[in-house]
Parts: C-alpha cells; sequence; structure tokens
C-alpha cells in the first residue's frame, strides 16, 4: 500500500493556482507526474500525492516544473474564482472516473510528444540525405567534366584516318562513288553443246518385262 502524503503547500490567485509538493523519498521523475482538469497526482514509491480539484483548470496553460525533491504544479483556471481548498472528497466512483481521465491525458500528451520527435528526426535525416546526394551529384559533375575534357584533348592529338572518313557527310561520299570508272568484264562468247544419249538396255529384260503379267492377267478373265 502507498503511504499518502497531505502536506503540501498551496498558493492562488483569481486567475492561477500553484502547488508545491515535497517528497523525501529520493528525486522526482517527469514521468511519475500526471494532471488532467480535475486531478493532479505525483507518485515515487512508496509515497503517492493526488488531489480531486475542486473545480476544473486549463490543462494546456498548466505545467509541472520538478526542482530535486520538490514538483511545482502550476495550474490555471478555466474561470476566475476563488476555492477554498485544494482536495474535495469524493465518492470512490467519481474519484475512479477521474484518475482514468488524468491518465488518458497523460497518454495523449505522451504520444504528442513522441509523435513530434519522430517528426523532427525525420525532418533531420530527410535533410541530411539531401545534402549528401546533392554533394554526390556535384562530384559526379566534376568527374564527368573531367573525363570529357581528357577525351577532347585525346582526339585533338591524334587523327585517325577511319573516324574522318566516317565522319564525312553523305552528299561527299556520293559524289566520291560517282566519280570512280565502274569496270565491267566483256561478256562471253556463245557456243553450242553436242549432245548424244546412248539406248537404255535392260540387263535382265525378263525380270523388268510385264508381258508375263499381261499373260497372266489375259487367262484370268
Amino acid at each position: 500500500m502507498p503511504i499518502l502524503v497531505k502536506a503540501s503547500q498551496w498558493m492562488q490567485t483569481d486567475t492561477h493556482v500553484k502547488v508545491i509538493v515535497r517528497i523525501c523519498s529520493g528525486p522526482v521523475s517527469r514521468r511519475n507526474i500526471l494532471y488532467s482538469s480535475e486531478y493532479i497526482k505525483m507518485n515515487s514509491p512508496p509515497f503517492l500525492f493526488e488531489a480531486f480539484l475542486p473545480e476544473k483548470i486549463d490543462v494546456d496553460e498548466s505545467e509541472v516544473v520538478v526542482v530535486g525533491n520538490d514538483a511545482h504544479f502550476l495550474l490555471k483556471k478555466c474561470h476566475p474564482s476563488h476555492w477554498d481548498c485544494l482536495d474535495q472528497i469524493l465518492p470512490r466512483e467519481e474519484q475512479m472516473k477521474r484518475r482514468r481521465a488524468a491518465e488518458e491525458v497523460e497518454l495523449a500528451r505522451l504520444l504528442s510528444q513522441s509523435k513530434a520527435i519522430r517528426d523532427e528526426r525525420g525532418t533531420i535525416s530527410k535533410e541530411a540525405v539531401r545534402l549528401q546526394l546533392c554533394q554526390e551529384e556535384k562530384q559526379h559533375l566534376c568527374v564527368q567534366k573531367m573525363k570529357d575534357k581528357q577525351i577532347s584533348m585525346f582526339f585533338k592529338a591524334i587523327s585517325i584516318p577511319e573516324i574522318h572518313e566516317k565522319s564525312k557527310p553523305a552528299e561527299k561520299e556520293t559524289e566520291y562513288l560517282e566519280a570512280q570508272e565502274v569496270i565491267m568484264p566483256p561478256p562471253r562468247d556463245s557456243a553450242k553443246i553436242l549432245m548424244k544419249f546412248s539406248p537404255y538396255d535392260l540387263l535382265t529384260p525378263k525380270r523388268e518385262s510385264v508381258e508375263l503379267m499381261r499373260h497372266q492377267v489375259s487367262h484370268l478373265q
């Protein structure tokens, strides 16, 4: 069971309330402190301080400052008024409701803070990548410029006939071909070829003749 701390100093004006809570168990961490529009809490095991406020406060305009073992709650009232007490007695159900509301507010604050940190880191990372890409592009352009300059100097220093020949315009190449004499061989004389065919003699006339087959067919009819 936690030890409830009731000893605290608080002061108020028509618009603000300042609460100072001191716990002797050791330094207080900000993550152990939460507050909502009607509830404030500080937990430093085994000590626990909580207060159910009599009126609502502006959560966005309120803040908590931790100084050593002290926690300073700087609360802004939603409506100018005078509080008779800091902590009021409420039924158990209402106390649980206010505690849950305070936890939800603290969770939303932590999520918003985490998102802001991620966005900031993402922006820094994108900017670093952009600068690196720009630097690499400049280096690439510088190297490419040096290469082009070296290639240009190389071609100026040497002379290659094939390159000049290929670089001739199409018109000059056509004129050059037309100026050349086309040498064709003379036509050949015609001649007659005499061909003689010898008669074809069957080596086995009986085997290759169809006379026997005709004779057999005629007898069958």
